[in-house]
């Protein structure tokens, strides 16, 4: 079991602020799955869910997440401390399976965290990615940061790049995540992990 922790890097920070998010927004938690197969895809304020229990029949759910600032005033002046807003849409079982076949089409499973590749840096460019994978035998964690910085420098990156796009272009995951905000007011929204 590959868990990055103890260690001072980007991908020991994802993790870390990974776990914390799953385990608000109720995500299993992927170190103790029985699943024949679990991933867990991280967004920017989105994590998408897939797994199976027998390699025949996929599931799935996209969870949007976000939080206000640290305390702040409503409209009528009244305090309020800082909130946590998340929603979960289960996804039809043919999309899942089909994130699981792009997932497996660009073999990331191969392809290690940033801090492995010479020349990655961390560059906080507010875009962070990462890939949870569970079987019974096997876990992992993988994250990723300014993948569009490194594309075409790195071979890797543009593949990463790539699943990412390909997922978000077949869920329409900006549309998913606008219609989970308009709710909220937009003036007490902050953007990225917690």
């Amino acid at each position: 079991m590959e868990i990055p922790i103890n260690t001072f890097n980007d991908t020991s920070y994802y993790y870390l602020s990974t776990k914390y998010l799953a385990k608000k927004i109720k995500s299993p938690d992927l170190t103790k799955s029985k699943d024949s197969l679990h991933i867990i895809f991280n967004y920017e304020n989105q994590m998408i869910d897939v797994w199976t229990v027998n390699y025949s029949t996929y599931y799935g759910f996209i969870s949007n997440y976000t939080n206000t600032h640290l305390n702040y005033r409503d409209k009528k002046n009244k305090f309020k401390k800082r909130q946590f807003y998340f929603d979960t849409v289960n996804l039809d079982t043919a999309i899942a399976r089909k994130i699981n076949a792009i997932y497996n089409f660009h073999s990331v499973i191969k392809i290690t965290s940033e801090e492995n590749f010479e020349g990655w840096l961390a560059i906080c460019d507010g875009k962070a990615y990462s890939i949870e994978y569970s079987t019974p035998q096997f876990y992992n964690f993988k994250s990723w940061s300014s993948l569009w910085n490194y594309r075409y420098r790195i071979s890797e990156a543009a593949i990463i790049d790539s699943l990412f796009n390909e997922i978000d272009s077949l869920l329409g995951l900006e549309t998913y995540y606008n219609s989970f905000l308009k709710p909220y007011l937009w003036d007490v929204i902050v953007w990225g992990i917690i």
